[in-house]
């Protein structure tokens, strides 16, 4: 009787054992395969490397940035009114890194729209109210 109690804990170590390196070799391949997934999902978002935000979002004027972190270097601009009506506009050459454009406050709407368009046709536009 002492004897197989031995074996049998000897047994259940060796089982612990089995699930303890099978949950390991899981976890393993398990985050192998999310970080092969998530790899070819960035590189599918990395398309358009260009950002456009506004230099101060909570002050009324319209001063805004174009980042450009990609091999296009034309931009183009331009301010309209809700309706659609264009106030302002320009073209851009920004090689690589940040450019500031800064706009003198004039009388505008309740919305203004900043639209910018890369030279591959890309458009963003950021909204002020």
């Amino acid at each position: 009787m002492i004897k197989s109690m031995f074996i049998t804990a000897k047994t259940r170590l060796t089982n612990e054992k089995k699930i303890i390196l099978a949950l390991g070799i899981l976890l393993i391949l398990s985050c192998g395969f999310l970080s092969f997934i998530e790899r070819g999902k960035m590189k599918g978002t990395n398309t358009v490397n260009w950002e456009l935000y506004f230099a101060n979002p909570k002050s009324a004027e319209l001063t805004f940035v174009i980042k450009n972190n990609g091999k296009k270097a034309n931009f183009s601009w331009k301010v309209l009114t809700e309706n659609g009506k264009i106030i302002r506009d320009g073209e851009e050459n920004i090689a690589t890194g940040k450019k500031t454009i800064i706009l003198e406050e004039e009388n505008r709407e309740k919305e203004t729209i900043i639209e910018v368009t890369s030279a591959d046709g890309n458009r963003k536009e950021i909204y002020k109210r």
